[in-house]
């Protein structure tokens, strides 16, 4: 457990700490060489994540332990996902993803839902990672059902308070009045001289107010509201980077990927766009028509007195 965890660990920090130097990419960033190799049909990785699949659905049927019958390096497959992962989120800060981007995020998705299969992993981080692949490859619903599966939703009549990971599921949902009723109401505040424990704490809160003000964009059309998010999510996901907290750094990273997108494709852009177009193309025929009438009401010269 100790080495596949370490590998884990140590991949997701790189991708959440690749987010300083993605910023300054050029745009129209595209996905590496070395990634389009590693998706290659038939490739090493691609015949690992179906051995795992196969392990996965013989322990599921048959009870064998999927840890004992794999035949392959959980660590080089976690190294070779986490490059994956780099490069699509890379792309996807760049703007809307291309087909061979699109392609690479089911890859990664999928990979990630066949590895949170091994009981010595966070099948919850690792899950929610499928989650965000899914959604950002324009797959909502496998996006909902994988952060379902990850997190399961809690009845709000249950006690307690709501953690990163289940808001995180809820918003995926698209259920964004229980995600901003569920955010939390107090002032959260990252002082420098708070311990490491309350920082984590206190970005964490961070994110999870974030996350209700970008659900009350969904409910409301306030565009103002879903950048104060995106500009919370950033922050709290560099406070959890500077810490090192793995999984809160490489979800919170996530979704701040995924809120342009989001943003994109709401019905609030949709609603935007067509009105947009109806006063392109209808005011020029709405003048000519009030021209027309003009001219109607006006009698000509040889006219006679109206009738």
């Amino acid at each position: 457990m100790g080495s596949s965890f370490t590998a884990v660990a140590v991949g997701l920090i790189d991708v959440a700490g690749t987010a300083v130097q993605e910023s300054v990419q050029p745009a129209g960033a595209q996905l590496s060489t070395r990634a389009v190799e590693l998706m290659k049909p038939g490739g090493s990785l691609s015949q690992e994540i179906e051995r795992l699949r196969i392990a996965a659905l013989r322990a599921r049927l048959l009870g064998y332990d999927v840890a004992a019958s794999r035949d392959f390096s959980v660590r080089r497959l976690t190294r070779n996902l986490v490059l994956l992962n780099i490069a699509v989120r890379r792309v996807a800060r760049r703007g809307p993803l291309d087909a061979a981007g699109s392609r690479a995020a089911i890859f990664v998705a999928r990979s990630y839902e066949q590895l949170a299969e091994l009981p010595e992993l966070d099948s919850v981080s690792l899950r929610m990672t499928a989650a965000v692949h899914y959604e950002l490859a324009g797959f909502q619903a496998n996006a909902a059902t994988m952060a379902r599966l990850a997190m399961p939703v809690r009845d709000f009549s249950t006690d307690g308070a709501y953690n990163l990971p289940e808001l995180a599921s809820l918003f995926l949902q698209r259920r964004f009045l229980a995600c901003r009723l569920a955010r939390p109401t107090q002032p959260v505040s990252l002082r420098e001289d708070l311990d490491q424990d309350a920082l984590v704490a206190a970005a964490v809160r961070l994110a999870q107010e974030a996350l209700g003000n970008a659900a009350s964009y969904f409910l409301l059309g306030d565009s103002a509201v879903i950048e104060e998010a995106a500009e919370d999510l950033s922050i709290a996901r560099d406070a959890l980077l500077d810490i090192g907290a793995v999984h809160d750094t490489n979800l919170i990273d996530g979704l701040r990927v995924l809120l342009p997108r989001l943003q994109a494709t709401s019905t609030w852009t949709a609603l935007a766009l067509a009105i947009r177009y109806g006063r392109a193309t209808c005011a020029p025929l709405g003048a000519a028509s009030d021209h027309q009438e003009h001219l109607t009401a006006v009698p000509s010269a040889n006219s006679g007195p109206p009738r």
